[in-house]
């Protein structure tokens, strides 16, 4: 019986790891699931494991995205004022936690931005800069009306 659950444990290990990425370790995928790119800050590259991991498992409580949160804001305090790929990918990292984990898409949205504007010098920041520019609504502003009796004596 001990032996069989060792064998699930490691099976399950196994697929969980094939879900991450195909290098072994937490990483971005493209959206077409084809490009890998790794995780350049090895403290972040520990918080994404730790995260899909424990929420994979259905551990992950209240007090734990409490936690994964502030992880996130203390890795950005870190950098603070570097525009670097690295921080580029923490922030995308945070805001991946936000829309897929957490469905929060106000938030994840409003880092999505923050990235596009304030790390256009980065690849992640220039893709996500095409993204945004592309998915913004195409509006037009309505002529300037002139105000109620205006021109006439």
């Amino acid at each position: 019986m001990k032996s069989l659950v060792i064998i699930i444990a490691w099976f399950a290990a196994l697929q969980l790891r094939a879900q991450t990425n195909v290098i072994d370790e937490p990483a971005f995928r493209s959206e077409d699931g084809k490009r890998v790119t790794r995780i350049i800050d090895p403290e972040l590259r520990t918080l994404v494991g730790n995260i899909t991991t424990q929420w994979k498992a259905g551990q992950t409580n209240a007090a734990d995205i409490t936690a994964y949160l502030k992880s996130y804001d203390d890795l950005l305090a870190k950098h603070k004022g570097e525009k670097t790929e690295a921080v580029a990918q923490i922030l995308y990292s945070k805001e991946n936690f936000y829309s897929d984990l957490l469905c929060d898409c106000d938030n994840g949205d409003a880092l999505l931005h923050q990235l596009a504007r304030e790390y256009p010098d980065t690849e992640l920041g220039r893709g996500i800069g095409e993204i945004v520019k592309r998915d913004e609504p195409k509006t037009e502003k309505p002529p300037p009306q002139e105000p109620a009796g205006a021109g006439k004596p």
